[in-house]
């Protein structure tokens, strides 16, 4: 609603002065005219401001209906993308039939994995989607992550439709001097992880650390654990040193966004008697001193008297997508 334009209020004349009887009749009358004018210029005025405060009320009564019509929309719109989304999730309870012709577009669930695939192009076949980047695409992740566990060097290949990868690599553990006198635990293999983007059908590398070698021979000193490593031409190198066997030092990680170093193992003073555990890694408790294996990259333990100590445990590089 437009705003009423308020009428004008006209000046009033010179008043006449008490003091001056020559001009005080002259000057009192038009004077007094004028006031009365005034009075209803002022009494419009005010007429004029109430019915603009009325308009702006109109106004905001009227935005306040806008916005609630706004919000209606809104939640209408979200209850038509839940309606959608219900319907996508229903569009893929076909299962893939062997041998069947698809057209482009067409949804179907692989009854290996049980995830929903689209098709990218026309035809048949006889291998699943789930194994097929060529032909299909996956719409829908697991509610598990797909884990691949390399516990021997070698590489991994990123999947069709896998683009976001966390990485877990874990050092070696080292193995445990031997002797009877002052000795420690072996260390753990540190611990890298990361969170990266992943190219599919590209290649990377991985390098898991083996765990220190036993001695067998009395009163000699451990071997160290070796380091585990991920990396790729889009992926800087994530790795984990391994274990230390002197002083039973943990190993270190980097290039992870979360680099966790093995914390050390203990000391069995000189003549004690006491046998010590291996260092422990993220995956848990190093080899006990009772025979107890440990976790990934675990340190050995040092068994007091014995002429011959465990290794250490190999790493491991494990990945989640």
């Amino acid at each position: 609603m437009a705003a009423i334009t308020p009428p004008t209020i006209t000046a009033l004349p010179a008043p006449p002065n008490p003091d001056d009887r020559s001009t005080f009749n002259t000057l009192a009358y038009p004077w007094s005219v004028a006031v009365g004018d005034m009075t209803a210029e002022i009494d419009a005025v005010a007429a004029n401001v109430y019915a603009n405060a009325v308009s702006a009320q109109d106004q905001v009564t009227l935005a306040s209906g806008q916005v609630t019509l706004a919000t209606a929309q809104a939640d209408s719109a979200a209850n038509s993308a839940m309606i959608a989304q219900g319907a996508a999730s229903t569009a893929g309870s076909i299962a893939w039939v062997s041998g069947t012709t698809y057209a482009v577009g067409d949804i179907r669930y692989s009854p290996i994995d049980f995830l929903t695939y689209r098709r990218k192009t026309a035809g048949a076949g006889t291998t699943d989607p789930s194994a097929d980047g060529t032909n299909w695409i996956r719409l829908s992740n697991n509610t598990v992550a797909n884990v691949v566990v390399n516990t021997v060097s070698g590489s991994w290949t990123c999947p069709d439709s896998v683009s976001r990868a966390k990485i877990i690599v874990v050092g070696g553990g080292a193995s445990a001097e031997t002797g009877s006198g002052a000795h420690y635990g072996a260390g753990a293999g540190g611990t890298a992880i990361a969170y990266r983007n992943v190219t599919p059908g590209a290649t990377y590398t991985i390098v898991v650390g083996a765990g220190g070698a036993a001695v067998s021979t009395n009163t000699t000193a451990g071997n160290n654990g070796g380091t585990s490593s991920f990396e790729g031409a889009d992926v800087p190198i994530i790795s984990a040193t391994g274990g230390y066997a002197s002083g039973g030092g943990g190993g270190i990680g980097s290039g992870g966004d979360i680099n966790l170093n093995a914390i050390p193992t203990f000391i069995a003073p000189d003549g004690s008697g006491r046998s010590v555990p291996g260092g422990s890694s993220f995956f848990g408790g190093g080899a006990s001193p009772t025979g107890g294996s440990g976790g990934f990259g675990g340190g050995g333990a040092g068994i007091y008297g014995a002429s011959t100590n465990p290794a250490g445990n190999d790493g491991v590089v494990i990945i989640e997508y």
